[in-house]
């Protein structure tokens, strides 16, 4: 366990301050995969940020502490969505499937557009799980034991999850 949670666990206010603005960032952006609604995600996000201080003596036994608070930021996300789901559908509209937004492909060159299109193309081909587990190793760079933890598989099935989505993903841009 690194300095930076060990300082937390002491409950030292400053180095949960930088926590708190480091995930506060990863997850906003994390959870707006799972849900438009940004107001559902922050809530979350507060949620999950004051859990991790109130609760920051059961991080000591914690091996991966990070991805122990992406998991739990997952898993109250997905509460979340499905309560509001289902206050949606009393309310007599549809159930939303959550998905991932298309803006996680966003690319800053204009002239990159063509390679944009085909690469959001071939991203839309797999399936959420596949999608989940690209956006949180390369966008988010979380290591396969984390992803593993956050996505409740084993750190094999992480691998191999990844590795067929990465050779999907090279058969459609080949």
């Amino acid at each position: 366990m690194n300095t930076l949670w060990e300082n937390i666990i002491a409950g030292d206010k400053d180095a949960y301050s930088t926590a708190y603005l480091e995930f506060y960032r990863r997850f906003y952006s994390y959870g707006l995969k799972f849900s438009p609604e940004v107001a559902l995600v922050e809530d979350v996000i507060q949620e999950t940020l004051l859990f991790i201080w109130f609760e920051r003596k059961r991080f000591a036994g914690i091996v991966n502490p990070e991805g122990y608070c992406f998991s739990v930021f997952r898993n109250n996300l997905f509460r979340k969505i499905k309560d509001h789901t289902k206050r949606l559908s009393i309310e007599g509209r549809q159930e939303a499937d959550p998905e991932f937004s298309r803006d996680c492909l966003l690319i800053e060159q204009e002239t990159e557009k063509e390679l944009c299109q085909t690469l959001r193309a071939a991203i839309e081909g797999l399936s959420s799980r596949q999608r989940e587990i690209i956006f949180l190793r390369f966008y988010e760079g979380l290591s396969y034991e984390q992803i593993a933890f956050t996505m409740d598989i084993t750190i094999k099935a992480t691998y191999k999850l990844a590795g067929r989505a990465l050779l999907k993903l090279k058969e459609k841009l080949l």
